[in-house]
């Protein structure tokens, strides 16, 4: 049975990020990023199912201004550089090569980070699951008018009552029948989210990015496999895709019919399968 091995590292700025893996170090390794205001134990029982840690390396850490990681409200401490780092810091920790690395909706936006500050070869492949490329003007091509509307809103601090209320309707707004998720799960979601505050969100939905040099890998050849719900209200997977057309040399896309945002939580069989099959594909041909 596979342990848990818990890390919390200091980044080249002085920020605490929290970390963990589980699996043998000596299988691919394969990192996972979460979403907007949570944290990566949104993936707590994919990590926990040998299946997979059987036969990866997992590795998960949350970004900062995010769960377990430090918060800084700084404007400096959220430029692209200090993501690179972070990254970095993660790597170095638990020893990473050339991982998979899987970026669920504004996780997904690290690859850019990594790609401008880190060696061409530091990443074997990219997963967008309902990712966000980067933080800019595909913001506003590829996000849902409901999901622009409730960020501008998670980054007001004069009002208690619409923060407190957004929170809760992003939440929601990850599920394609939020009904039928389990109280429990929703609460610990939405729990995990009110630890970021308007300041440190509005860093992270304004911060800096340059996607040049991810366009650059892009057609040298970095594969990325796009996963997207036909029903996500958050994130509009066919412009996705569309958009990452135009530079990706090596792309796949995969649309699950009836999912929402949160996908891999939807249906965990089939979307992490998609993952892990891109995963060893990747891999075995290093």
């Amino acid at each position: 049975m596979s342990t848990t091995v818990v890390k919390e590292l200091t980044s080249k700025d002085g920020t605490v990020i929290y970390a963990d893996a589980i699996g043998d170090p000596s299988k691919p390794h394969v990192v996972f990023v979460h979403g907007l205001s949570l944290s990566g134990a949104v993936f707590n029982d994919m990590f926990a199912d040998a299946r997979y840690n059987s036969e990866f390396y997992l590795v998960r850490y949350d970004m900062r201004g995010h769960g377990r990681s430090g918060k800084p409200e700084a404007e400096e401490s959220y430029s692209s550089e200090r993501y690179a780092e972070d990254y970095l810091a993660v790597a170095h920790a638990f020893d990473l090569k050339r991982p998979v690395f899987v970026g669920w909706s504004m996780g997904a936006t690290v690859v850019v980070d990594i790609a401008q500050y880190l060696p061409h070869d530091t990443l074997s492949g990219v997963v967008y699951l309902t990712g966000l490329p980067y933080v800019g003007d595909i913001m506003g091509k590829v996000g849902s008018t409901e999901v622009l509307r409730m960020v501008n809103i998670l980054c007001t601090n004069d009002d208690v009552t619409s923060f407190t209320k957004t929170k809760a309707d992003f939440v929601e707004s990850l599920f394609t029948q939020p009904d039928s998720v389990p109280y429990d799960l929703k609460m610990f979601w939405l729990g995990i989210s009110m630890a970021q505050n308007p300041t440190v969100a509005g860093r992270v939905l304004r911060r800096p990015q340059d996607p040049t040099a991810l366009y650059a890998w892009a057609k040298e050849g970095l594969p990325l496999l796009i996963l997207s719900g036909s029903e996500d209200k958050q994130v509009l997977g066919q412009r996705l895709g569309e958009e990452m057309e135009r530079y990706f040399t090596n792309l796949t896309i995969r649309v699950f019919d009836g999912l929402g945002h949160a996908l891999f939580y939807e249906d965990p069989e089939n979307v992490y399968s998609t993952i892990f099959d891109f995963a060893r594909k990747v891999l075995k041909a290093l």
